[in-house]
């Protein structure tokens, strides 16, 4: 091995194993999350009322400048957490979930689940907690889910599902945000492994 050659290994051993930047996946994930609603608004056809809803969280997040199409916004929740994301779990697989889910009360309380898919049997799931702007990891765990990476066959009539919550549930792959599925409270089925998932940290969400 010649001196070039030789300075030239040495000097890879230092580059970083690429990963997507960060503005990129950021603008992927709001794109498919405007997606996932604005297709529940489109199929709200014989409910004004959900209509109206759908329309709504949308304006509402873009006036709180926290999902405007296109536009990078680096104070909001979700770019914040993803700059947490890289520095606290910097090597993650190809394929994961973001699973979103705000309590509501005298004070909100927002949580992110993360779900790395290893492999088919093997999952790594992480939750997360804002705390006055910023995310603590809240828990590791290895887990066994029956995952379905099609989110839209996990939401089925309202009323007829089991979660407490609304919530957003985000694939990515490849760096980038591939689907994503907005839930209603009570739209997700007791079978579905978003529910199993969010029962790791949430007691009430297992099943009876």
């Amino acid at each position: 091995m010649n001196i070039i050659n030789l300075y030239c290994w040495f000097a890879s051993l230092f580059i970083p194993i690429h990963q997507p930047d960060i503005d990129s996946v950021y603008l992927s994930w709001n794109d498919v999350t405007l997606y996932a609603l604005n297709n529940r608004m489109i199929r709200a056809t014989d409910s004004p009322s959900d209509r109206q809803f759908y329309t709504d969280q949308m304006e509402s997040l873009a006036k709180r400048r926290q999902l405007v199409p296109g536009e990078i916004i680096k104070s909001s929740a979700r770019y914040v957490f993803l700059r947490h994301l890289k520095q606290d779990l910097p090597d993650f697989s190809e394929s994961f979930f973001i699973v979103e889910l705000e309590r509501r009360g005298e004070v909100n309380i927002s949580y992110k689940f993360v779900l790395d898919c290893i492999d088919t049997t093997h999952s790594l799931l992480y939750g997360f907690k804002e705390n006055n702007g910023k995310w603590e990891k809240i828990f590791s765990k290895d887990v066994k889910l029956h995952i379905n990476k099609d989110l839209n066959q996990q939401h089925i009539k309202r009323f007829q599902g089991i979660n407490r919550d609304e919530i957003i549930a985000t694939y990515f792959e490849k760096g980038k945000a591939v689907s994503a599925e907005y839930f209603r409270d009570r739209t997700i089925s007791g079978n579905s492994f978003l529910i199993e998932l969010i029962a790791n940290y949430f007691p009430s969400y297992s099943k009876k």
